[in-house]
């Protein structure tokens, strides 16, 4: 979105574990959000905006639909990046020491991902920049960017449903959504089907989407990749 002029980009959700997470990730501050009446549950919100929320964008474009990445144009519309200096995060410093060691990216490179000068990536490596501290990586090295993708997919969108008394051995995982890109995306990982669905109530409502994995596949660690610990029950069956 775009508020005051600057980019910014807003997770509430009511599963704290979650919303703390990305604040770290984001360097910012977790905040908590009173219900909105004694039967809602309280939320949590984390928000970044200006350079750090266009840096984002850039950062999750590859791995957004189409409709997402339509809101991350629509949000840089008429901004302009200010010319100052960029504060990193220390997770940020170690994805730069970790980029440029590895040799996947030149200084050039690196230094436009970031939105700071190339003598600032050179400062870095020789160690005149803050060091990485200690706030976990975005995602564990062990984890596949694809595998990462679909648990936050699963994580906002996905349904699990236990084995019923009749078939013990059929768990099953079911997400849906509007974004047919993404639904289709999941069910190539998955090798299933796509179906859609229609609301007779409302014609113009837009359709719905969805793939499910039924039985022993569903319980798999390809479609539970690193679910938070309110999913991870609901998966084991």
């Amino acid at each position: 979105m775009l508020t005051d002029g600057s980019p910014k980009i807003v997770l509430q959700m009511t599963d704290e574990d979650v919303v703390a997470r990305v604040a770290g990730v984001w360097g910012t501050t977790l905040r908590t959000c009173p219900p909105r009446s004694a039967r809602h549950k309280p939320s949590y919100r984390a928000a970044i905006r200006g350079a750090r929320a266009a840096d984002w964008m850039e950062r999750l474009r590859p791995l957004m639909g189409a409709r997402r990445r339509e809101q991350f144009d629509r949000a840089q519309v008429g901004w302009t990046r200010p010319d100052r200096r960029v504060r990193l995060h220390p997770a940020e410093v170690a994805e730069i020491v970790s980029a440029m060691t590895s040799g996947t990216e030149n200084a050039r490179q690196v230094a436009a991902r970031f939105g700071i000068r190339r003598e600032s990536v050179y400062r870095i490596m020789r160690g005149r920049a803050s060091k990485p501290g200690a706030t976990p990586p975005a995602v564990s090295p062990d984890v596949p960017r694809d595998m990462a993708w679909l648990a936050g997919i699963l994580e906002g969108e996905g349904t699990f449903s236990a084995p019923s008394p009749g078939s013990p051995g059929r768990p099953r995982v079911l997400v849906r959504m509007t974004d047919q890109d993404i639904i289709a995306r999941v069910a190539q990982m998955w090798g299933s089907s796509v179906y859609c669905r229609r609301d007779p109530r409302n014609a113009a409502w837009r359709p719905v989407y969805a793939t499910s994995v039924v039985g022993p596949s569903s319980g798999r660690p390809d479609v539970r990749p690193a679910p938070s610990p309110r999913v991870t029950p609901k998966v084991t069956g």
